[in-house]
């Protein structure tokens, strides 16, 4: 079947399907979203904050070494990786820069959402590309489905596993999302 819908018009439809769906979540989202990163901070800033004071100290007493510089080095790694776990209002100015602009909370957000996951019942792909107000009305979903080349129906990271989790969860998708993410006949 010949995709005729416009991706910004598929897109627009997939989001009106997820904000419905996590209306009816809305209490739930409300009362757990600040446990949710509560609970995550709490689990992982003791780790932070000891991989920091560590560094912290083998760059003072490491830094201009010469030659092998495996104890710098590996410090400087695991902290500048563990720092994309702390979220971006937490974080160093220094290991902000080490990110582009829409990477730099993703993990963070992911482990809270994980949390929220299991404190909701939603299914985290549900989750993760959305941003929720004080109310715990969805405020913002990322993009979805974009123009490809073309002009055709691209699926972000996001659409597939939102599709398929939607449906899992005994929601039908119209036909127009759902021949987006059906195996050709070639493959089936």
């Amino acid at each position: 079947m010949k995709q005729s819908n416009t991706p910004s018009s598929l897109d627009a439809a997939l989001k009106s399907i997820l904000t419905e769906y996590l209306s009816e979540y809305r209490a739930r989202i409300n009362q757990h979203y600040d446990k949710s990163h509560d609970l995550f901070l709490s689990q992982f800033m003791p780790i932070w904050n000891t991989i920091l004071r560590a560094h912290e100290e083998v760059e003072k007493h490491y830094y201009g070494s010469v030659g092998n510089r495996a104890v710098f080095n590996a410090s400087e790694m695991i902290t500048n990786m563990t720092s994309m776990l702390v979220p971006v209002s937490m974080r160093p100015q220094r290991f902000l820069n080490e990110l582009p602009q829409e990477a730099q909370d993703q993990i963070a957000r992911q482990f809270a959402y994980c949390n929220l996951s299991t404190l909701t019942g939603i299914p985290l792909p549900l989750l993760l590309p959305v941003d929720f107000d004080e109310e715990g009305d969805v405020s913002e979903i990322f993009d979805l489905i974009v123009e490809g080349p073309s002009g055709k129906p691209l699926l972000t990271q996001w659409a597939s596993p939102i599709m398929m989790s939607l449906q899992d969860e005994g929601i039908e998708l119209p036909e127009e999302l759902e021949q987006l993410i059906r195996l050709p006949n070639s493959f089936a």
